[in-house]
């Protein structure tokens, strides 16, 4: 589902207004979010249906410095939704009463990496590897990261690595299993809503390759203002449609599954502006510019202002706006063509406009003073609460509405 990913990125919202260095102690942070959507456009159902999903996510990261020039990191945490459009897959028309397996699932992840720091030269080196593992995807990475600081300490450059496999089982839709997998059709005509032991993954399975890499280079431009350029590429290989999507076409004589190109190549550039307007203010501004083989072109921008108005508390307001074209594989339900090379109704892939705004909360807790200290302690270092409401809308007609609330509570010892 990648829900937590999102959530732990979004979490580091206010660390830029005040930076205290000292000689990095263990760190544990711990991470609990809830997020529900609805919409009315399933891709399981060809493009109209039931989208109303509920994820709840539960995630620890720690990071324990070995020594000044090593440190070990690990994060890892569990996904538990319940999606009614995935429920779908064994339910054509949403005619039955039974819910199927994959109405419930749950997501296990995890990520193990170390880092080289040598202050001399100015220069980190990191390494990882990860999984991740669900009931239809079962998902292994790795990682490389390198970063050099200039002299001046003023510009920093950043580049990273990941590969991705992805193994995925494939679940098609209840009634096209006699024709991708095992399975009498006639028999499946007669008890649609049937699952059977058999009929689990009876497509075989299949594989994803994702291969991505990004250039990063910070700039202190003057002492009130930050900037940073990434420009970022990912190239795909393999399964990237998803096998349990329905396609119905115009005459709606048959339907079938949705069917993309066996390789994407997908390409953003940004740029952050971070402007430092007093102790109480920062000022974020984010713009990001996308495009990929598959014809979608996409304008990405959002601010946030951290405002800190006593020592132990900030709360930051936020917006974030996204536009997009439709890709040249998408057309709406019963719009496509059998005679189509390729075609999905997904509307990920469609023109589409959608809004987020939010709030985060945070309380950061003062560092101990030396003389305060008397041996090593667990200390609180900062809670934070941060909720957003989302809204995507195509054509202005709203398809989709989700909100999220995450609670993250980090720790050090000191």
């Amino acid at each position: 589902m990648g829900f937590s990913q999102v959530f732990i990125v979004d979490s580091v919202a206010i660390d830029t207004i005040e930076q205290i260095k000292e000689v990095k102690p263990i760190e544990a942070t711990f991470l609990f979010s809830y997020y529900e959507q609805d919409g009315t456009k399933s891709p399981v159902t060809g493009g109209i249906g039931d989208e109303a999903l509920n994820d709840m996510v539960g995630g620890i990261s720690l990071n324990i410095p070995i020594n000044n020039k090593l440190e070990v990191n690990f994060s890892g945490g569990v996904d538990v939704y319940s999606s009614a459009s995935t429920d779908n897959i064994n339910n054509e028309h949403g005619l039955y009463a039974e819910s199927s397996a994959s109405q419930r699932d749950t997501r296990i992840y995890g990520n193990l990496g170390v880092q080289f720091n040598n202050d001399k030269r100015r220069t980190t080196y990191g390494f990882g590897v990860g999984t991740s593992q669900e009931y239809d995807v079962s998902s292994y990475s790795l990682n490389a990261s390198f970063s050099k600081l200039s002299k001046n300490r003023n510009t920093l450059f950043y580049a990273k690595t990941n590969v991705y496999n992805d193994t995925w089982t494939l679940y098609y839709p209840t009634e096209l299993r006699w024709k991708y997998g095992n399975g009498n059709k006639d028999e499946i005509d007669q008890n649609p809503n049937d699952e059977t032991e058999e009929d689990e993954g009876d497509g075989g399975s299949d594989v994803r390759n994702t291969f991505n890499g990004s250039l990063t280079i910070e700039q202190d431009i003057n002492p009130r203002l930050k900037a940073s350029f990434t420009v970022e590429a990912t190239y795909q290989s393999g399964l990237l449609s998803t096998p349990f999507h329905r396609m119905y076409f115009k005459d709606f004589s048959e339907h079938d599954v949705e069917k993309l190109p066996d390789h994407r190549l997908k390409v953003p550039v940004g740029i952050h502006l971070n402007y430092y307007v007093s102790k109480y203010m920062v000022v974020r501004l984010f713009y990001r510019y996308y495009f990929d083989d598959f014809d979608i072109k996409a304008h990405t921008a959002s601010v946030e202002i951290p405002i800190k108005p006593f020592r132990s508390f900030a709360f930051a307001p936020f917006y974030r706006f996204h536009t997009q074209t439709a890709s040249k594989y998408f057309q709406p339900y019963g719009f496509h063509s059998v005679s189509d090379d390729y075609y999905t109704s997904d509307y990920d892939l469609s023109n589409i406009q959608s809004n987020r705004v939010g709030l985060e909360l945070r309380y950061s807790r003062s560092p101990v003073q030396k003389n305060e200290k008397k041996g090593k302690r667990v200390v609180l270092k900062n809670i934070s609460l941060r909720g957003s409401k989302y809204f995507r809308e195509r054509e202005n007609e709203l398809i989709l509405k989700s909100y999220i609330v995450a609670l993250q509570l980090s720790f050090r010892i000191e």
